[in-house]
């Protein structure tokens, strides 16, 4: 009987202690959503279910969304700078406008951004490792489809998270491939392999970073970004290889910005990696 009492006592405290843990993570996650939102000075923000990477949407991936759409919304100082879409009221204005929901993250804040629904799209993907879940959450401007900002956090997979990412939602997976069928449809190259890159500028004194993307073996260009001074912004979806890039330090003087120095580098994309370069400017 005492081995009993003992070993729920266990049972309990560690439950206990995984349920803390989990509410921090999502607390510390939603601060640093808040914190990116906030500073784009936009107001309105849409947030769907996270996608794991062979396209389906698991209880897991609703799960999350909805823990973190709803410590979003929950907070007081958070309502004041901006507004989280009701999940609910996001499904029904896809249904309602005909929307696609689709596995590109890009495509469906475009979607939103044609009825000004949202300014900002909070798209995730989840990619299930030995041990825990690592999560991709991405800030997309609803305009362009472009990323504003991202950033990465890990799940410990319990037993609890991992029999939500077991069970599928009914019906994601057959209409998150139509869709991602769809788009390559539209694509110039639909068996092409992407990966992602980030550029982080590091200085000291008030330098911006533009960066030109050219295509692979090309001087066409691929993608154009900016990156503020001490932050880090990401280009999505790149072919696959070896690219051309070139970086034009901005200074901010007083009669605003010029170009302060021009720099050819070249960037390796990896498929289905997302990697960080950090460039620097002392002077």
């Amino acid at each position: 009987m005492k081995k009993i009492i003992l070993f729920t006592l266990f049972f309990f405290s560690v439950q206990s202690c995984f349920s803390q843990d989990f509410n921090a993570m999502i607390e510390k996650v939603a601060d640093t959503i808040a914190k990116k939102i906030i500073a784009t000075g936009k107001t309105k923000t849409a947030i769907t279910d996270f996608i794991n990477n062979d396209l389906t949407i698991t209880q897991l991936g609703s799960f999350l969304s909805e823990e973190i759409s709803s410590e979003l919304a929950n907070r007081t100082d958070n309502q004041k700078k901006f507004r989280v879409l009701e999940r609910a009221k996001l499904d029904q204005i896809f249904k309602e406008k005909n929307l696609l929901k689709s596995v590109d993250g890009s495509s469906m804040a475009k979607e939103l951004g044609k009825i000004a629904a949202a300014d900002i799209l909070i798209f995730a993907t989840i990619t299930d490792f030995e041990g825990y879940y690592r999560v991709v959450i991405k800030l997309l401007d609803t305009k362009e489809g472009d990323a504003l900002s991202s950033f990465k956090v890990n799940f410990v997979k319990t037993p609890s998270l991992d029999n939500l990412n077991k069970q599928t939602i009914k019906g994601s997976n057959n209409s998150l491939n139509e869709n991602k069928d769809t788009s390559k449809k539209q694509s110039d190259n639909s068996s092409e392999e992407l990966g992602d890159i980030c550029f982080s500028c590091k200085s000291f004194y008030e330098y911006n970073l533009s960066i030109t993307i050219f295509k692979v073996r090309s001087d066409e260009v691929e993608k154009e970004i900016n990156v503020n001074k001490n932050e880090t912004t990401c280009a999505y979806e790149l072919p696959v290889g070896v690219h051309k890039v070139e970086l034009k330090w901005l200074f901010s003087g007083g009669n605003g910005k010029e170009v302060h120095k021009t720099e050819q580098k070249e960037i390796r994309v990896i498929k289905g990696k997302t990697e960080t370069i950090e460039y620097y400017k002392g002077y």
